[in-house]
């Protein structure tokens, strides 16, 4: 119940409240004075509620909590008084919070997995060492798939083989693991770190290579670029980190073999679009699959005797040939050119810096006003300066390629 002026002077007798409109109502305004205090008792006795909870107490309430329960926070907690550590009091926020449930799934990879994603806010993979150890096996504890020596007929071991998601088995290595060195020993325990995002480019433009209406290339820059897988969320207890968990880059190898699971409409990696359409299969034709349409292919530049960069190699004749390692496009030449060439991928970059798909509501302040946009109020960057007559902030709403103007005037 809310306390405010009216209901307190709505408790007092009939009679008072008569003789005191005849008077001026000067008791009313003495309980209007009353009802800012109750408010103000009544917000304070809202905030020590909320402050039993790790969720929605308030930040300076944080360390008492976490001291509580026995917390000890990997960063000074005077840091977080100074103003230029939101992210990290967010970060002691969850630590906090899982505090209980990291102790109950203490020595697990899961929660090893887990700690340090909320505390680096990266993805993260942890891998215990002593699991691809190459030993002669207990035979009351056979690892089938523990062999000293790799199968040479599979080539994802081996494409995988001394990263995050290595699975073939290693000679014991005596090296301290601190410095840097020592991996495969039985004490040693990985946490693997990708500190590169993937930042999304959604239905950008592709670049048409020079005189040549066939060849793209994904980057609006017109450069070469590899294309990066899209990291999934991880929940509490959810699984290990699997390589379409982290942002890492796709290698020709792994997009051919798992094309339907990199590419298509979001959440996957990346997608095109040709003449207004995405290239999907046919759902008239229920047989056909994505790898019908696409072919992964090694789009290298193919040189001449004399070292003349004379084309691409290895461009298929009947499917449109994607490179993510070089960030390339082919269309075949067996069919007609392409229009208008969209694509839909990502790509590595260590923080939150220029335009993109990213959320940046909290970098704006009331002060950027007015706003103008393009191209959904305005057609161009020069029709937006000119609606904001030297003032304001022009605000583009999408990923095409507009043309700014020679030189701004702002006051």
């Amino acid at each position: 119940m809310s306390f405010d002026t009216e209901t307190l002077y709505a408790l007092l007798p009939a009679i008072y409240r008569i003789r005191d409109a005849e008077q001026g109502e000067s008791l009313k305004a003495l309980f209007a004075v009353l009802a800012e205090q109750v408010a103000v008792a009544e917000e304070n006795l809202a905030q020590l509620y909320d402050d039993q909870f790790i969720e929605t107490c308030a930040e300076w309430v944080i360390p008492y909590i976490g001291d509580l329960i026995g917390y000890r926070g990997l960063y000074d907690i005077k840091l977080a008084s100074k103003g230029t550590a939101d992210a990290l009091s967010v970060a002691r926020r969850a630590e906090v919070a899982n505090t209980i449930g990291f102790r109950r799934r203490k020595g697990t990879v899961s929660m090893l997995e887990e700690l340090a994603r909320s505390t680096t806010h990266w993805s993260a993979h942890v891998v215990e060492f002593f699991q691809l150890l190459a030993t002669t096996q207990y035979m009351k504890h056979l690892r089938p798939n523990n062999l000293h020596s790799p199968d040479l007929r599979k080539w994802e071991p081996l494409e995988r083989l001394n990263s995050a998601f290595d699975s073939v088995a290693h000679s014991v290595d005596v090296r301290h693991i601190a410095s840097g060195r020592g991996r495969y020993n039985i004490p040693n325990i990985g946490i693997f770190l990708w500190r590169l995002h993937a930042y999304a480019l959604t239905n950008s433009p592709a670049v048409q290579f020079p005189a040549d209406p066939r060849r793209y290339l994904f980057s609006p820059l017109g450069n070469n670029t590899p294309l990066f897988s899209r990291a999934q969320s991880k929940d509490e207890m959810s699984p290990l980190a699997t390589p379409t968990d982290v942002p890492m880059p796709i290698s020709r190898r792994v997009l051919d073999a798992y094309l339907d699971s990199y590419y298509g409409i979001d959440p996957k990696s990346l997608l095109l679009y040709v003449d207004g359409k995405p290239v999907l299969p046919d759902l008239q034709q229920p047989t056909q699959k994505i790898s019908d349409l696409i072919e992964v292919c090694n789009l290298s530049d193919l040189t001449d005797a004399s070292n003349t960069v004379i084309g691409w190699a290895h461009i298929p004749q009947d499917k449109i040939a994607i490179d993510p390692v070089l960030g390339r496009i082919a269309f075949p030449p067996s069919k007609d050119a392409p229009t208008d060439v969209y694509v839909t991928f990502h790509y590595g970059f260590s923080a939150d810096m220029g335009g993109g798909d990213y959320d940046r509501s909290s970098t704006f302040t009331p002060k950027l006003q007015p706003i103008a946009e393009v191209p959904t109020l305005n057609a161009s960057i020069d029709d937006a300066l000119k609606t904001l007559n030297g003032e304001g902030v022009v605000q583009i709403m999408d990923s095409q390629r507009h043309v700014g103007p020679a030189s701004i005037n702002a006051k």
